[in-house]
């Protein structure tokens, strides 16, 4: 029984870090930024600060709204936290920013 034990933990634990280290696609909406150079600036910033981050890219800017599509190695509650939503921080011209943010996993 210790045999058959060993060798589902081993498979279960091997399944449970596949899953975890995983690439998925998000789908990030933000508000409140007031233009599309500075949503650009959020992606540039997305993807050079948080080392999970893959890929982002801007999708669209529309009223202050922008929408990105990011590559993101882990879960989407994991960025959330990793980002502390709603995302603030400063760019990397000095200015503080603050938005709102919610996510829509493919």
């Amino acid at each position: 029984m210790e045999d058959v034990w060993r060798e589902l933990r081993r498979k279960l634990t091997a399944t449970w870090e596949r899953e975890l280290y995983s690439q998925r696609e998000i789908y990030l909406i933000v508000k409140n930024v007031s233009s599309q150079a500075e949503a650009e600036e959020i992606a540039f910033i997305l993807k050079s600060d948080l080392s999970s981050v893959v890929e982002a890219g801007l999708i669209g800017y529309r009223e202050e709204t922008a929408e990105f599509g990011l590559t993101y190695r882990g879960w989407p509650e994991q960025f959330l936290m990793r980002s502390r939503c709603p995302i603030s921080g400063t760019s990397t011209s000095k200015r503080s920013w603050k938005r709102s943010a919610e996510i829509k996993s493919a």
